[in-house]
């Protein structure tokens, strides 16, 4: 299964501010 590359960019995004906001690395499972 491939994301486009916007998709896959927004998705880094999102955890990225998951990570700032909560201080762990993986706040969330990958789905």
């Amino acid at each position: 299964m491939t994301l486009p590359a916007a998709a896959w960019r927004e998705r880094v995004e999102f955890e990225r501010r998951l990570v700032h906001a909560s201080g762990t690395l993986y706040p969330v499972p990958y789905l």
